[in-house]
């Protein structure tokens, strides 16, 4: 599947100019429209196109994204979300055999993954692009919509009939996949029948038609689908050049009375021998003669309505709103002149066709048979199974197409089409006349226009490339890829989509369901959760203010900054050997650290302690801010573009982790003692029965302050904190400010009297204390004051902080949670690790700390503290963090404001984009994990379940391994990660993510070109 990919990536990379901003609104170029029945009245201009001017084109797309969010908050508002996960659990239901072979979803996806493999050579994804781009834009908008058309066709059936209530159940959507898999055929010539091997359509001839040019296309190909589907290029092409003929003359029309006169004007005869046996008026007459039925599949000749509903055409009786009862030898007569008043989806579909066929016609590809293996591998009626219609000339009853709504007949399209699901997307809000299909084609046009004017590709990229020997953007985005127009090889493809199928259908050894029913059970979840009228309305809200929050950040200015950032992030791909690689590095160690925690009974436990998460911290001055703060600002709370210090606050805390992740010995005059020294810290403030301090449940230095924190806070929720000589309760901010200023400490074993304390901050500025920490533990202490969100009175008042000292500190006590609330996020967190214990039984405290040291980027051999001989150091580490620059992935993130664009407001409508989605996700866990809710159903089957929520059934399910047993496995798999991403290919000289980042140096070219 590497070529669908590539091609995928492709469309992704189109889709990046989306971050081009401009002035909102549009101006897109309408084609002219389809005009009434006069046959001659206009001309098509659909494929053909002026050259896009820059600002059309950013606002083009600016509008098209805001219509595609616009619906999108109409959905989630005024859309039946319950409804909406049990049309998708519908479709997921169709997983319904443990084989894959008999399974009618894993069926589905391979043929339609088999007629996406024929298209995804590049020419064809290029061809395709362009093919869309010459689309009638008008054809959009408006009651008759290519959108309706869809809708239309998914409705009724290929009379025009609305499906629930007539003869005929089977939709005219799916009525012509079936017609075009059936028509793939080369019908021969048979004598007392033996087969000739003459082709039938060598013997069809039309005399309408302009000098010079043959009557019909017998002669490119043999195949019926592909006949049918020169000749309605041809008419197209005819039509805009003015070439029909109708009666003696040539006239110009439109691609639909094009359309209408091939399938009902033009003159076909049926000539052998130099004689012409039979005459017809456009393809109906030929298709309902009863006598070319005899030789045309049933396949053919009774879904053949459903091509000429394509066209949108309409009989007197559906125009008045009648009933077409069906498709006799007569009934069509009347739909001439009318193609495109019930619908234009013609217009999307008329030059996919023409670019088909042309692409055959010209050194004689396959085109056409592409576009049928693309829409065939849509058909799930089997046609070697087909009953047709009638017979012995009476209506069959058990025919095909009116038994395909029933039970028995299950299909992926036509559950998608019963469930309503994408009528839903295509219909839009309640009184939003646009849908998600029309801004997002008319999007990919404004996209494939710009990319494909002439002359377009940029200066720039013409001097660094002398290789390259295209000319437009589109040219530059392929060349980028490097990628070749060859057909895949579809042996390879097979095996690919095999793998594909195997991993979502085939259960692996000792599990029970295969993914997709994992998915499926989840997905069953949250539509039962969908019930509860309160909570649908918070997911409403939380899901309003993403979308809102993505709006407002794409019309903002931060949106141009997005690509510069993305640029220097991809430019840490610098060596070619992963194990020199700082991208590769960074990632490689945090996968590692990560890897004891990725477990299904770690990340359940994970996902529960958000649920401690306060909401209210979401807010204003809330975690997000206390993130993007600790990003952009030291640990002295100064801003780091105009500090002394300018290593921020975040990175400052990766590396006092790193630095005081150890034990702590007791050391006299040089002598290690053996000694613990946090065996020695007690203090007298406790509740009864509980330990002053949690000096006997670790050793580790980190471990035992972050137990100090989970302490402090339980204690506070609980009314246990000793305050003054009394028991009170506190909040999690007002109980870290305890602990760190306030809690009584002593030391013991340091000689006859015990060296005391006021806080953890006491200990931390104790200059004996600080004679046993390394100089970067010594440094940076101070952010774990800074952690809290706590302030100077100075501070609060508009003033700058800047140092900190053995009494600096104590303005700051009964401030936390002032500046900011991130430790709202970190206190559940380290109260599950806390808590927590890992098969051994030992504490999985140590496994959270390696997962932040794995974020530390700045080495503590070779540090230079921040004083020296008693004055400031000028050549201090953390006075030099452009040493950094160009080696560290989070400075990167940090100086491009990455983290600030994606987590701020842009807007008075809306708090950024992470605090509804940690609050939705919060919401979410919250549904699946109340009580007793796991169903009595699953513990009968399950006996070996233990769990009690619904939450429990899906981590029972999932049976998550993750990647603790790297160490056992046949293959590492974060060292095949790691080799997938930047290790090159044997043959091509760049790694994947080089890859991504010329596409990203690309777009920014294109970014400066449209400005």
């Amino acid at each position: 599947m590497k070529r669908v990919t590539q091609a995928f990536s492709i469309l992704i990379v189109f889709l990046g100019l989306l971050v081009m901003a401009g002035s909102t609104g549009t101006d897109k170029g309408a084609e002219q429209a389809p005009v009434e029945p006069a046959p001659a009245a206009g001309v098509d201009t659909t494929a053909r196109s002026t050259q896009p001017r820059a600002g059309d084109a950013v606002k083009g797309i600016r509008a098209d994204l805001n219509s595609i969010l616009e619906t999108s908050k109409l959905l989630v508002e005024h859309g039946d979300i319950g409804r909406t996960f049990s049309q998708l659990g519908a479709v997921l239901a169709l997983n319904d055999n443990p084989d894959p072979g008999k399974n009618t979803l894993a069926r589905f996806m391979r043929n339609a993954l088999g007629g996406l493999a024929a298209n995804a050579d590049i020419d064809t994804v290029k061809g395709l692009l362009l093919a869309v781009a010459g689309m009638d834009r008008a054809a959009l908008t408006g009651q008759n919509s290519v959108s309706q058309g869809l809708i239309m066709m998914m409705e009724r059936n290929m009379y025009g009939q609305p499906k629930a209530q007539a003869d005929v159940k089977t939709s005219s959507l799916r009525s012509l996949l079936f017609m075009l898999q059936g028509a793939d055929v080369n019908l021969n010539l048979k004598v007392f029948g033996l087969d000739t091997h003459i082709p039938l359509l060598y013997f069809v001839d039309s005399p309408d038609h302009p000098a010079g040019s043959p009557g019909t296309v017998n002669g490119i190909t043999k195949n019926v689908a592909g006949w049918a589907i020169g000749e309605i290029a041809t008419a197209r092409r005819w039509g805009r050049e003015g070439k029909i003929r109708l009666g003696e003359r040539f006239v110009l029309m439109d691609q639909f009375q094009a359309l209408d006169w091939v399938f009902y004007k033009k003159r076909y005869h049926f000539t052998f021998l130099g004689m012409t046996l039979m005459k017809f008026d456009g393809l109906s007459g030929m298709l309902s003669n009863k006598l070319v039925q005899l030789f045309m599949p049933a396949a053919i000749t009774d879904a053949f309505p459903a091509l000429l509903d394509l066209a949108g055409g309409m009989s007197a009786a559906e125009y008045n709103g009648g009933r077409y009862d069906g498709f006799t030898s007569t009934s069509w007569k009347d739909r001439y002149g009318t193609a495109g008043k019930r619908h234009r989806l013609f217009a999307l579909f008329g030059p996919i066709m023409e670019y088909y066929w042309n692409a055959q016609i010209s050194g004689g590809k396959t085109g056409a048979g592409d576009m049928v293996a693309l829409l065939a591998g849509l058909n799930e009626i089997d046609p070697a199974a087909y009953r047709p219609l009638t017979r012995f000339g009476r209506p069959n009853p058990r025919a095909t197409f009116r038994e395909a709504g029933g039970r028995g007949h299950e299909s992926v399209v036509r559950t998608l089409e019963d469930s309503g699901l994408l009528t839903a997307l295509l219909k839009g809000g309640r009184d939003h006349p646009g849908d998600m299909l029309a801004p997002a084609l008319d999007l990919a046009i404004t996209i494939t226009r710009a990319l494909s004017a002439k002359d377009s590709a940029p200066p720039q990229y013409l001097r660094e490339h002398p290789d390259f020997t295209g000319s437009t953007l589109m040219d530059v985005v392929f060349f980028e890829w490097n990628l070749s127009g060859k057909k895949p090889d579809r042996a390879r493809i097979d095996q690919r989509i095999d793998g594909v199928i195997a991993a979502l259908f085939e259960k692996k050894p000792g599990e029970t369901k295969n993914t997709v029913a994992k998915v499926a059970g989840l997905v069953q979840a949250l539509a039962k959760a969908a019930g509860d009228k309160a909570y649908l309305a918070a997911v409403r809200e939380d899901l309003v203010k993403i979308i809102q929050a993505a709006q407002n950040l794409m019309n903002s200015q931060d949106i141009d900054r997005i690509l510069p950032g993305l640029d220097k992030v991809l430019a840490l791909n610098d060596h070619p050997d992963p194990r020199k690689n700082s991208l590769a590095g960074f990632l490689n160690r945090v996968l590692r650290a990560a890897a004891p925690v990725s477990d299904g009974d770690a990340l359940k436990g994970l996902l529960r302690a958000l649920l401690a998460v306060d909401r209210s911290a979401m807010e204003a001055h809330g975690i997000t801010e206390g993130i993007i703060y600790m990003a952009h600002h030291n640990m002295y709370a100064q801003r780091r573009e105009t500090a002394d210090i300018n290593v921020s606050q975040l990175r400052s805390f990766f590396f006092l982790v790193e630095n005081v992740d150890r034990h702590m010995p007791l050391t006299v005059n040089g002598q290690n003692t053996g000694i613990d020294l946090i065996k020695l810290i007690d203090s007298p403030d406790h509740p009864p029965l509980e330990p002053g301090t949690v000096r006997d449940q670790t050793t580790n230095l980190v471990e035992w302050y972050i137990g100090e924190i989970v302490t402090a806070v339980r204690w506070g929720r609980e009314g246990k904190i000793m305050l003054n000589g009394r028991m009170v309760a506190m909040d999690q901010y007002q109980a870290y400010d305890w602990m760190f200023f306030k809690k009584r400490y002593q030391l013991t074993g340091m000689g006859r009297i015990p060296l005391k304390f006021t806080g953890v901050s006491g200990i931390l500025t104790n200059e004996i204390v600080q004679s046993f920490l390394p100089p970067g533990a010594k440094d940076t202490v101070i952010t774990l004051a800074e952690l809290a969100g706590g302030m100077s009175d100075a501070e609060y008042a508009g003033g700058k902080y800047t140092g900190f000292t053995p009494s600096s500190w104590k303005g700051r006590y009964g401030t936390g949670g002032r500046r900011h609330k991130v430790m709202a996020l970190f206190n559940p967190i380290m109260e599950f690790f806390w808590n927590a214990r890992d098969p051994q039984g030992g504490r999985r405290t140590g496994d959270f700390v390696r997962l932040i040291r794995a974020l530390n980027e700045i080495p503590a051999a070779g540090y230079q503290q921040l004083f020296h001989d008693g004055a400031p150091n000028p050549q201090a580490t953390l006075r030099h963090d452009d040493r950094f620059a160009g080696r560290s992935v989070i400075k990167t993130v940090e100086d491009n404001q990455l983290l600030r664009i994606i987590s701020r407001s842009h807007g008075p409508n809306d708090n950024g984009i992470l605090a509804p989605g940690l609050d939705l996700l919060i919401l979410i866990i919250a549904k699946l994990d109340e009580k007793d809710s796991a169903p009595a159903e699953y513990r009968k089957r399950h006996p070996d379940f233990s769990g009690n929520t619904v939450l429990d059934v899906l981590f029972h399910e999932a049976r998550i391994n993750g990647l603790k047993k790297i160490a056992t496995a046949p293959t590492d798999p974060i060292e095949e990660t790691i080799k997938d991403l930047f290790a090159a290919p044997q043959g091509e000289p760049r790694n994947a993510v080089a890859k991504l980042h010329g596409s990203v140096k690309v777009l920014e070219q294109i970014m400066s070109a449209y400005h």
